[in-house]
């Protein structure tokens, strides 16, 4: 009978939804006629968690970053600080999603009466314009030189993400 003991859902389906991947979106530049490489140290560590092998095919849905620059501001500093942060331990998404909750960019639910959870909200380039991103972005700077790095000012960190993204890259 559907809705005892299993809230509906059969015991097969539950294994089927279980096996599901997540998709894995990553940063990439077209480096020569029809050949891509990850853009990123961050997004080539990610792909390669998922234990692709050679010889895997993919499906690849292909839209242009709005602006990488930004990208690589943001995501430089973050993989600075999971590098060199033993609470992060080298885990970069762990550090934008603790960052993301310290932002104020998370909504928190209930999961029961004793334990609550957060849901970070996604810095994607397409879900947030040019003036967000750069709302977000000071903000980050000044959560990184109060919580993180204080020997430094806003400034210093936006200066030391500047050197990480490659401006000259631009």
């Amino acid at each position: 009978m559907p809705g005892i003991g299993g809230g509906g859902y059969s015991t097969e389906a539950k294994a089927k939804a279980k096996r599901r991947k997540r998709r894995t979106g990553f940063l990439a530049q077209l480096v020569g006629d029809g050949l891509f490489e990850i853009a990123g140290f961050a997004d080539f560590a990610r792909f390669m968690r998922r234990r692709y092998r050679i010889g895997d095919q993919f499906i690849v849905e292909v839209r242009k970053a709005r602006n990488p620059y930004f990208h690589r501001l943001v995501m430089g500093l973050i993989h600075k600080l999971a590098e060199n942060r033993d609470e992060f331990n080298g885990d970069t998404e762990k550090a934008l999603y603790v960052l993301k909750v310290k932002l104020g960019r998370a909504t928190i639910f209930a999961l029961d009466e004793n334990t609550t959870g957060w849901i970070p909200e996604s810095i994607a380039f397409e879900n947030m314009d040019e003036g967000e991103f750069r709302i977000f972005f000071d903000d980050l700077c000044h959560l990184l030189a109060n919580d993180y790095w204080p020997d430094m000012t806003r400034e210093q960190v936006r200066a030391m993400a500047e050197i990480l993204a490659g401006r000259n890259r631009e």
